[in-house]
Parts: C-alpha cells; sequence; structure tokens
C-alpha cells in the first residue's frame, strides 16, 4: 500500500504541477469576452482586441497581445479580447469596421490605437492613456528625460490657478488628443531649460510643442487674440487642436504599413515622402535631403507639408497604385483626394534644390496630380485590397484561406445550381401541362363518344324490354 501511495504521487505529481500552473497564469492571462463586456467595461480600465478568426493580422497580433498583458498588468489595465463575428451587436456598438481593432476603455471615455502593432508602442500607448490628460513636470531632470526620449510632447507653461482661456482650450485639447500625444505644464521658471528661459517671446500662459533639443512657441497671433475672450472658446480650441494634429508627429517619420493611417491624420498636411529602399543607389543622398529640408525649412513647409520616408517600396504601391516608378524618389500625397504628385526629375537627376522647387509647385498647384478618387480607381484598390488580404491570409494559414475562399464558391454554386434548376422545372411542367391538357382533350373526346354509345345501346334495350309481348298475334305481324 505504502508503494502504491509513493508510485500515484510520483505518478500525478507532473500533473497537479501543470494543472496549478495553468490555474495561476489564467489568473492573468488574455480574457475572452462577449456580451457581458457592456457590462463590465466600466468596472477599470480595459484594453479590448476586436478580432475575426479568419483575419490573418489578428493572427500575428496574438503573441504581440499576450506580452501586453503582462507588462501593463500592474498599471491595472484588463488585456482582454472579442469575437466581433460572434458578438456582433457589440462590435457594432463601437463602430467597429476592420480587424484587429483596438480599443481602450477608462470609464466613459474610449480611445482607439491606430500606429505600430508592436509590444512597445502598445505599452506606451496604455501608459499614455491611462495616466491624466495633462501632467506636470516638477523638476529639471524630468524636463531633460523627456527631451531625451525623442517623443514630440506639447508643453503649457503658466499658472495652472489662473484658468486663463488658453489654459481651458489646452485641457480640452488634451482631452480630444491624449491617445495620440503627451501634454506636460509646468508653472515654476526654474523647471525651464536654459533655451526656454532665453526666449523672452515664451512668457508665461504661453504652449510650445517640443521636439527633441528644439521647440517651437504656438504663436498664431489671431488664434491668440481669439483665445484672450472667453466667449470664442470653441474657436481657439479648433485652431488649436488644429495646429497639435500638425506638430504631433517628428518633424521627419519613418512610415510603414502599421503607422501610416496615423501619419495621414495629421490636420490636413499633405504627405511629402521619400521612398529609398536600402538596396538602391542615390537612396542616402535623397533621404538626407528631405530630412534637411523637413528640419531646416519649417518656416516654408511645416504649415502645407508632414515629412517622412519609406524603406519598403511595396507601401509606395499600397499607397499610389503605381507599380511603374523608379526608385528612389519623392512624391507627395494628398489623403482627402487620394491624388498624389510626383517631380518630373528621374532618381538620379534630383538634388535638394529641384526637390525644394518640386514642393513649391505643389504648393502652388502647379503639378498635374495623378491618382484621385474615380470609380475606376477606387474598384482598382479594393481588388488590391482584397489580393493582399488574400494573400496575407495563404501566408498565415493555407487550410483556413482554402476555407474561407471554398464557402462562397459553394454558396454561390448551389444558388446557381438551384436557379437554373428551378428554370428548368418551370419550362417542363409547362410542356407537361399542354401535353396533359392534349391527352385530357382526347380522353374526354372518348368518354363523350363511348358514353353516347352506352346510353343508345341502353335506350334500345329499354325499347325492347319494354315493348308488350301479344301471344294472338297473326302470322303477318310477326
Amino acid at each position: 500500500m505504502r508503494l502504491m501511495g509513493v508510485f500515484s504521487v510520483v505518478l500525478f505529481s507532473p500533473l497537479l504541477i501543470v494543472l496549478l500552473s495553468s490555474a495561476v497564469s489564467g489568473m492573468g492571462a488574455v480574457l475572452e469576452m462577449g456580451a457581458e463586456f457592456l457590462t463590465k467595461k466600466n468596472q477599470g480600465m480595459w484594453f479590448v482586441k476586436f478580432y475575426a478568426p479568419w483575419c490573418g493580422y489578428c493572427k500575428k497580433l496574438e503573441p504581440v497581445w499576450n506580452d501586453l498583458e503582462k507588462r501593463v498588468r500592474p498599471l491595472g489595465v484588463t488585456v482582454a479580447k472579442i469575437d466581433a463575428t460572434m458578438h456582433e451587436s457589440v462590435a457594432s456598438i463601437f463602430e467597429v469596421r476592420g480587424f484587429p481593432t483596438l480599443i481602450f476603455f477608462k470609464g466613459d471615455k474610449k480611445f482607439t490605437y491606430s500606429g505600430s502593432r508592436s509590444v512597445d508602442s502598445l505599452e506606451e500607448f496604455v501608459k499614455r492613456v491611462s495616466g491624466p490628460p495633462v501632467e506636470e513636470i516638477s523638476t529639471v531632470a524630468q524636463f531633460v528625460q523627456l527631451r531625451h526620449m525623442e517623443k514630440p510632447f506639447f508643453l503649457y507653461y503658466g499658472d495652472q490657478q489662473a484658468l486663463t482661456p488658453l489654459y481651458e482650450a489646452y485641457r480640452t485639447a488634451a482631452d480630444m488628443l491624449q491617445e495620440k500625444t503627451y501634454f506636460k505644464m509646468l508653472q515654476k521658471t526654474e523647471f525651464l531649460p536654459n533655451d526656454m528661459k532665453l526666449d523672452e517671446a515664451f512668457l508665461k500662459d504661453s504652449i510650445a510643442v517640443v521636439k527633441g533639443a528644439s521647440f517651437w512657441k504656438y504663436d498664431n497671433s489671431t488664434a491668440l487674440l481669439i483665445c484672450k475672450k472667453p466667449e470664442s472658446s470653441e474657436e481657439c480650441v479648433e485652431s488649436l487642436t488644429a495646429w497639435m494634429r500638425r506638430e504631433r508627429l517628428p518633424n521627419f517619420v519613418q512610415i510603414s504599413l502599421d503607422n501610416f493611417h496615423d501619419f495621414q491624420n495629421n490636420g490636413g498636411n499633405k504627405l511629402a515622402i521619400a521612398v529609398v529602399p536600402d538596396e538602391t543607389a542615390h537612396s542616402g543622398y535623397i533621404l538626407e535631403w528631405v530630412k534637411n529640408i523637413a528640419n531646416n525649412f519649417r518656416s516654408s513647409y511645416a504649415s502645407s507639408f508632414s515629412f517622412g520616408f519609406i524603406k519598403d517600396p511595396h507601401l509606395f504601391v499600397d499607397i499610389t497604385l503605381d507599380s511603374t516608378v523608379q526608385f528612389p524618389t519623392v512624391f507627395v500625397l494628398d489623403p482627402p483626394t487620394d491624388h498624389y504628385f510626383l517631380p518630373e526629375q528621374q532618381s538620379s537627376e534630383l538634388t535638394q534644390g529641384n526637390i525644394m522647387q518640386f514642393l513649391d509647385q505643389v504648393k502652388s498647384g502647379e503639378t498635374e496630380p495623378k491618382g484621385g478618387s474615380s470609380f475606376l480607381r477606387k474598384f482598382r484598390r479594393a481588388f488590391h485590397e482584397l489580393s493582399k488580404a488574400l494573400y496575407d491570409l495563404f501566408s498565415v494559414s493555407f487550410i483556413l484561406a482554402m476555407l474561407v475562399l471554398a464557402v462562397p464558391l459553394v454558396v454561390v454554386s448551389c444558388l446557381c445550381y438551384l436557379l437554373c434548376t428551378m428554370d428548368t422545372t418551370e419550362d417542363t411542367s409547362s410542356e407537361v401541362d399542354e401535353d396533359d391538357e392534349d391527352l385530357l382533350r382526347a380522353s374526354g373526346s372518348l368518354e363523350e363518344g363511348r358514353g353516347q354509345s352506352e346510353f343508345d345501346a341502353s335506350a334500345q334495350y329499354e325499347g325492347l324490354r319494354q315493348r308488350p309481348t301479344n301471344t294472338n298475334a297473326s302470322s303477318e305481324d310477326i
């Protein structure tokens, strides 16, 4: 018996360890939610992924999502996921239009994430939106650390207790754009770095954007006059947020498929983009020239263009649907109209001077646009995106891709078969009906003739039966 007990412990100990470890890990794992989320979303902070089982991008995000859960658990954020195909009513409430859709919930607020899907970017987003919209800088060291992050942030310098119209507009803008960037405030002059102290124009009740070692003051004189009037608060907020949308990104951004959507939502600016694949000659020169224009000619171009660069030429094709361009090159995109502009020079002929000339021509409307939003172009884009989505799906799971393709084909084939069968049946039935009518007419006439014959024979029989018999009849009568 004692040996049996020892044997049982040895046999079942690994099983118990597995069960306990799975139970412990399950306590902090990503939660699979459904309709019950609607009643729980106001209980704490949630970061939710709306996905579809057939979505290739969703499958790629799965390990990142699990890693993110471990990182943000100490912040009191619950990471969850909802199958939007199983819970369509929940997805429609939150206006889910594509997969995956990532939404952060904090009380009555919700923030939709549109940046890079790396775990570091997602963690940074969670840390930003889980905190207050505006954070105060209380030491010089804190300010220096923020500058070394090389993440642009907005700074209000002034007295928080004064509640000026400009500060109120700043707070409102922070509530609206917290998911996009950082908002800080500073009340004491001694916490300012030297370059800001020496700027006589940077007085109290001022706003600036800080990008690394440089900063630019919000100096729209017309808007500032509006912001001095409490009754014009809406106009002040509108002007301030438009400026912040343009300035919230670095002066020169590397663009990828993950952050392109976020990059084009920049307050109405056109996008000036260098396409510089690593393997092509002349790429390094074009990259440095466009970067120099973005950083050192802000006064000429910052109000009209947002600058960036692309390493992958396939992304250029995804954006413009143009596969005839030689790289490296520079192009300008106008997101609202889907127009794009290309310089006349070939890549080997480009210089910083004619790139600036090209930008000036786009600003003045002298360059002929390409692309647009015609019906044919929309059809081409839809076909391009569908083929790309199928390619991504096949690369993730061949079997799942075949199921996704096979099910609609089977349904369509069945419908076509049923329609064809219904048409054939109706034609045949009409022919049968006509033949039946002929047969009925023929059988009816036969029955009618047969009935008449039977009636005549019966009448003769009745006549003979009813004739009186006379035994004394004469032979003549007989």
